[in-house]
């Protein structure tokens, strides 16, 4: 069959019916979806791999191989069932009350889980779909005056938005809901959260749970540092301190995290970060994770908003150095001197860095996550120049 598709002038369509998506300008039906060919001189890769993945729904696939992030390590593929996802699709449908024919904007990369679940929260629950190319300003064609139910974005691209098209703001107050994920909301972004009317929320989720299993509510006057659990989903910590979760969509089998996490009572908990990012220095075990969390508050106020990072890294003297890794160009002595002298106010002398370490850029993932090994394995290659700053004299 030739592939055959209604071209949008100017603007996205209102009103796309539930059997058909608009792919970057494109109406397309599901019709034409499953009997078409995708010729690479009509679309581009996104494109192709998105039609790809509806066509094999849309043919009743029952298996689908999905990769993982690769944050911590090597990236791989699991094998998911079709079963598995629709279940995760109407536990989310569920959560943020979705109806058919409600609005999805779909925004985010196919390949992976995220944006793959979109996809079929649409098919499943008949929501109407736009799809966009995975852009740091997914509003940025759009009008304002544009109308969505629902969408799902990584902290980056809710950033853009908001620093780049504040006049858009009108599109994400009028939304049922609007979910965050693939990577940590900081603090600097959250307080900007805080002036959009609709529920914003950040999921807590893994490539083998399908999608998110708990929610923390990130404004509004149910703001809250707890993860909720949604409906159904049970878990529980093991004896390292992390979670180990079971959902409907796992069939309940247990899924073991390296996530650290504090519970209160049974329905809601605090994560407090990864069990493989505890670094052992002086005996002392350091939670690497909410250290960044207080070292990011103390660059806001120096007016030093860099990406960084805290590894522990093999030293005689310690075990594991407390190394902090700063993307970018390296401060001054006195900077580094002031940001040591008020940390030290604020924590114990095993938690303060021992070194800097100064990188052009971090390796990231796809949604902008930083890989902490594969970042550290690149400057391993690089010449040995003096990256290191000796910060002992300043914290003893």
């Amino acid at each position: 069959m030739s592939f055959r598709y209604l071209y949008c002038l100017n603007t996205y369509p209102t009103g796309i019916p539930v059997d058909t998506i608009c792919l970057n300008h494109k109406n397309i039906t599901f019709e034409t979806i499953a009997h078409s060919n995708f010729d690479a001189g009509l679309f581009n890769p996104f494109e192709q791999h998105t039609l790809q993945f509806l066509q094999a729904w849309l043919k009743g696939k029952k298996i689908f191989s999905i990769p993982t992030s690769g944050t911590t390590g090597r990236p791989s593929a699991i094998q998911i069932t079709r079963t598995q996802m629709e279940t995760s699709a109407r536990m989310t449908g569920k959560a943020f009350a979705l109806s058919p024919g409600d609005h999805l904007l779909v925004c985010l990369n196919t390949t992976h889980i995220a944006g793959k679940m979109m996809l079929v929260r649409g098919l499943v629950l008949g929501l109407q779909m736009t799809i966009i190319d995975p852009t740091a300003n997914p509003l940025a064609n759009f009008s304002a005056n544009f109308h969505f139910d629902f969408s799902a974005m990584v902290p980056l691209q809710i950033q853009a938005i908001l620093q780049q098209s504040p006049y858009k703001k009108d599109i994400l107050d009028h939304m049922k809901a609007l979910i965050i994920g693939g990577a940590p909301v900081h603090d600097s972004l959250e307080k900007m959260l805080q002036n959009i009317q609709t529920p914003i929320f950040s999921t807590f989720s893994m490539t083998e749970t399908l999608s998110h299993i708990a929610l923390r509510r990130l404004n509004g006057p149910k703001k809250s540092v707890y993860y909720y659990l949604l409906d159904k989903v049970k878990a529980k910590v093991d004896e390292r301190g992390c979670l180990v979760v079971s959902t409907p969509a796992t069939h309940y089998k247990n899924i073991i995290s390296n996530d650290l996490v504090a519970f209160v009572g049974t329905k809601k908990f605090q994560w407090l970060g990864r069990y493989d990012y505890v670094v052992n220095s002086g005996g002392y075990k350091i939670q690497v994770e909410q250290l960044e969390s207080m070292i990011e508050k103390i660059l806001q106020s120096m007016a030093l908003p860099v990406r960084f990072f805290m590894t522990g890294l093999p030293d005689t003297q310690w075990g594991e150095k407390l190394v902090l890794i700063i993307e970018g160009k390296p401060f001054t002595a006195l900077q580094e001197k002031n940001l040591l002298n008020v940390l030290s106010k604020k924590t114990c002398r095993y938690e303060i860095p021992k070194a800097f370490m100064y990188l052009p850029y971090f390796e990231t993932t796809p949604t902008q996550k930083i890989k902490r090994q594969a970042t550290l394995k690149k400057y391993r290659l690089l010449t040995r120049r003096s990256f290191l700053t000796n910060t002992n004299n300043l914290v003893a």
